[in-house]
């Protein structure tokens, strides 16, 4: 048989694992079924991003810098006062005054409140993460990430510059393997099948 035809017998091979493939994952998924649990405070701040990666965790994650951050002056004044509202109504309204402790003046922190991840037509280009939040003195602001790839992971930062993003510093091999997989795949059964 000749090799035209080998290649041909092979592409199909792939073309068809590939159809199988985006079927699987275009299948429904089940409905989630919501529930509320109550667990400790460490528990969940254990589970957390961390701003800083470790020195193992430098070698599969990459730490990315803001590029840009837009910022609207007071754009959240009135959310910040919605969020803070129930604690300071709670404390004000405490009997035990020793139990309410001095409060000094507040850091700068940052809630985010949105977050988007924007992934490129291409598979092997590198996703834009933007993340969207409030600080405590009012401000609103939109931090800008490019360079992401693979799993991303992201939180705020109050001793950096307010959020972080990390990724995986090996990101670009996922889609490579998922991408070149079944053409390789589809070339190896097309041969066995002409080889019979």
């Amino acid at each position: 048989m000749s090799p035209m035809k080998s290649l041909k017998i092979g592409a199909f091979t792939a073309a068809m694992l590939l159809a199988a493939g985006v079927a699987w994952s275009l299948k429904p998924a089940p409905e989630p079924q919501f529930k509320t649990v109550y667990v400790t405070n460490e528990a969940l701040t254990d589970l957390q991003p961390e701003p800083d990666l470790g020195r193992l965790e430098r070698i599969w994650k990459a730490r990315h810098e803001v590029e840009q951050r837009a910022i609207a002056r007071q754009g959240a004044v009135t959310e910040v006062a919605d969020f803070c509202r129930p604690v300071v109504e709670r404390e004000a309204n405490t009997d035990d005054l020793d139990a309410v402790p001095e409060v000094p003046l507040p850091q700068l922190r940052s809630a985010i409140l949105a977050g988007r991840v924007v992934q490129p037509w291409n598979p092997f280009a590198a996703s834009r993460v933007e993340l969207y939040g409030m600080t405590n003195n009012g401000d609103r602001f939109g931090d800008m990430y490019k360079g992401a790839r693979g799993s991303i992971e992201f939180g705020v930062d109050d001793d950096g510059p307010g959020t972080f993003v990390h990724s995986q510093r090996f990101g670009i091999v996922k889609p490579v393997v998922t991408h070149t997989g079944a053409f390789v795949i589809g070339a190896i059964v097309g041969g066995v099948l002409l080889s019979r």
